[in-house]
């Protein structure tokens, strides 16, 4: 990663590549999760059933593809800069339109920064399916790229 300098507010290019040897570890450590006993309910009130947690999990420890989501993200321009004294990342992809206006997509719980990714493509299409998912409607005008916020 970028090493950055404390009160820095400089817009920093960000750049990372995960150690084999981390992902090695993260593995082992999904593999070896111990889990609780069965729920005693068919609803969700105790959490989600066992069998979905030991399938996620094995999922995670055997068959997740984190070089191909490395090279998804890779794809993209990562920056950081600092406000109020933390380490803010962002992605910047420009517009095809000159005068296309901004698209500021804060993502989170249960959202990811890897969903954005996958979508950006989309984000200059005036019906793009990435419109939709972010919950938006279009104004046919792709110079603006479709983005009206549903109320």
């Amino acid at each position: 990663m970028t090493v950055t300098t404390p009160g820095d507010t400089a817009i920093r290019p960000l750049t990372g590549e995960i150690p084999q040897a981390d992902l090695d570890d993260l593995r082992a450590r999904v593999a070896a999760t111990r889990f609780p006993e069965k729920e005693t309910v068919d609803d969700l009130s105790q959490g989600p059933p066992l069998a979905t947690m030991r399938a996620l999990a094995r999922y995670w420890a055997e068959e997740y593809d984190f070089r191909k989501c490395e090279e998804k993200l890779d794809a993209l321009p990562h920056f950081v800069t600092e406000i109020d004294g933390l380490d803010i990342h962002f992605i910047h992809v420009r517009s095809e339109h000159e005068d296309a206006m901004p698209l500021i997509v804060t993502h989170g719980w249960p959202g990811s920064i890897v969903g954005a990714a996958e979508d950006h493509r989309s984000t200059d299409q005036s019906d793009g399916a990435w419109c939709e998912r972010i919950g938006c409607v279009s104004s046919g005008d792709p110079v603006d790229a479709g983005l009206r916020t549903l109320g």
